[in-house]
């Protein structure tokens, strides 16, 4: 569950999502559990709370691997990762991300593992590790591109512009944000206006 759903509001959204997590402990529902503490970490992430977050995002491994729901490993495991990056650990965010990662590439976890991906290439910029942020993107791009997951598509276009970007390759990053603000106005998502910005800021070569 995304704190958009829970009424988009982060705040309101723990409160949501910890009243989940009561009932699910209560009827013994191991998987709204792990999927409530999910949720919750996610959006102590969104409020900086990141300590709160790993914590969260831990518990969440800790269920789906009792559940033995490997896919679900690999989303929490992939989760925490994000959190580990916000609270700027990007060493261990990093090994988060690819144990998600190794996880995800289940049959029927494509959606999943293009998410991942997508959040693994953060952390690689994060690190200066543009080749392997590259890498990643692409083929999240080809995964989301053969689901028709066209938000994480346009998520993909704009890293893979970012990437460009800071390898002073302007032409194809003007390219990819082009391709990713056309997806993101398509889809009313308010990600198309860093696009724009960004896009503003770039300059060809002459």
């Amino acid at each position: 569950e995304s704190v958009r759903r829970a009424g988009g509001e982060p705040r309101r959204a723990i409160e949501y999502f910890r009243e989940r997590l009561a009932i699910a402990k209560e009827i013994g529902d191991h998987r709204g559990e792990g999927i409530a503490q999910g949720s919750l970490g996610r959006a102590r992430v969104e409020l900086g709370e990141v300590a709160e977050a790993i914590m969260a995002h831990e518990a969440a491994v800790l269920i789906r691997r009792y559940l033995t729901d490997i896919a679900g490993q690999g989303e929490a495991l992939s989760s925490l990762g994000r959190a580990y990056d916000a609270a700027g650990d990007h060493e261990r965010g990093a090994a988060y991300h690819r144990q998600g990662i190794d996880l995800l590439r289940v049959p029927g976890s494509r959606q999943p593992l293009a998410a991942a991906l997508v959040d693994s290439a953060e952390n690689c910029v994060a690190r200066s590790e543009l080749t392997e942020a590259d890498l990643c993107l692409r083929e999240a791009l080809t995964l989301a591109g053969d689901i028709g997951a066209r938000r994480i598509e346009g998520l993909a276009l704009y890293g893979l512009g970012r990437v460009a970007g800071l390898q002073r390759d302007i032409p194809a990053a003007r390219d990819h944000l082009e391709r990713a603000l056309l997806i993101f106005e398509q889809l009313g998502l308010p990600q198309s206006e860093p696009v724009r910005d960004r896009l503003a800021e770039m300059v060809m070569p002459d």
